[in-house]
C-alpha cells in the first residue's frame, strides 16, 4: 500500500472521499433539481446547461444518460475535440445495427452536446437541420457560457426559455455536499467546511480537491481533528506552487480574523457511515462511461 493511500484509510476510508474524477459519485447533486431538465428532455426541449467548470454540469450530464438508458436513444458529443466540425450524420447512423447496415440515421435521439461554448456555427446549423427533420427528439447543450452567435437564430431561438444558470451552491449545501462524501464523521466541523468552501471561491470541485489536501495533511500528522493549522500548512504549499503553476489554488486571500472562530464541541460517531464505492465500481471517465452505455 503505497503512502498516498494511507491517510484516508487511517480515518475509516477504502478509498478516497474527495475523488472529483466524474464517475466516482455518478448521481451527486445538491441543490438542484433535475427533475425539470428530466421533463424538458422528454418532452423534446432543447436546453442549454451553463456554469463554470466544477458546478456540477458534467454529473448533470451523466445523470440524463441513466435516466434516459443510453443505448439506442442518446447521442454524446464534445465540440472542443479536434478542429474538424463533428459529423452527425454519421453519428445518428452508427446508433443501430440497421442504421449501420442501410445507411439510415436514427429518429427520435437525445443529443447530447458538451463543451458547447466551442461549438461551432455549422455543427449548429446541422443539429437544427436534424431536430427539425425528427432525427433529435430533444438536445442538451453543456457549457461554461451561451455562445450566441455560434449558435445560430435557429438554436438560439429554442434555448432562449430555456438556459438554466448554475448557481454557486450555499454554504449550508456545500457541507452537504461533504457530509454525503464523509458521513458524521467528526475529523472536521461544519464551520470548517464552510470556510475551506468560501476560500476555495465556493467552487465545489475546488473545495474537494482542498478538503483532500487538509484531510491528508491532519491525518499524516495523527491529528483527531482538523484545525486551522492544518488549513494554513495547505495554503502556505498552495502558495508556494502558485509561483510555478499550481491547478489547485484558493481563489481569496485570507485575513486574521478569518482563522478564529470557535470549534464546534464533537458530536455524532467517527467513520464512514456513507457505502463509498471506489472509482473502478463506476466508470473510469466520463467518455468511457458515455460509450458504455451508448
Amino acid at each position: 500500500m503505497s503512502q498516498t493511500e494511507l491517510w484516508y484509510n487511517r480515518l475509516g476510508f477504502y478509498n478516497n472521499p474527495f475523488s472529483i474524477k466524474p464517475a466516482a459519485f455518478h448521481s451527486e447533486i445538491i441543490g438542484y433539481d433535475l427533475e425539470d431538465v428530466f421533463g424538458k428532455v422528454e418532452s423534446g426541449g432543447v436546453l442549454y446547461i451553463s456554469g463554470p467548470m466544477g458546478i456540477g454540469k458534467t454529473t448533470i450530464l451523466k445523470n440524463i444518460i441513466a435516466r434516459f438508458g443510453g443505448k439506442g436513444r442518446v447521442i454524446y458529443t464534445s465540440c472542443n475535440t479536434s478542429d474538424k466540425k463533428t459529423d452527425f450524420r454519421k453519428l445518428l447512423v452508427n446508433t443501430s445495427f440497421f442504421g449501420r447496415l442501410f445507411s439510415s440515421p436514427s429518429k427520435n435521439m437525445i443529443l447530447l452536446v458538451d463543451e458547447a461554448q466551442d461549438i461551432k456555427k455549422q455543427e449548429s446549423n446541422d443539429i437544427l437541420r436534424f431536430f427539425r427533420k425528427g432525427n433529435f427528439k430533444s438536445i442538451v447543450f453543456f457549457g461554461t457560457e451561451v455562445p450566441g452567435e455560434k449558435l445560430g437564430d435557429g438554436i438560439n431561438e429554442l434555448v432562449k426559455d430555456n438556459v438554466k444558470f448554475l448557481s454557486k451552491l450555499k454554504p449550508e449545501s456545500a457541507v452537504d455536499l461533504v457530509r454525503k462524501r464523509i458521513g458524521s464523521l467528526d475529523f472536521i466541523s461544519d464551520s470548517m467546511i464552510k470556510k475551506i468552501y468560501r476560500l476555495s471561491g465556493s467552487n465545489p470541485r475546488k473545495l474537494l480537491e482542498n478538503c483532500e489536501d487538509i484531510f491528508k495533511v491532519a491525518a499524516d500528522r495523527k491529528a483527531s481533528r482538523i484545525t486551522d493549522e492544518h488549513l494554513m500548512a495547505v495554503i502556505k504549499v498552495k502558495k508556494e506552487k502558485k509561483r510555478v503553476a499550481a491547478p489547485r489554488i484558493f481563489v481569496e486571500e485570507i485575513s486574521d480574523e478569518d482563522l478564529h472562530f470557535e470549534v464546534p464541541k464533537r458530536q455524532g460517531k467517527s467513520g464512514n457511515d456513507y457505502g463509498v464505492r471506489t472509482y473502478e465500481e463506476e466508470m473510469d471517465t466520463l467518455k468511457s462511461s458515455v460509450k458504455e452505455q451508448l
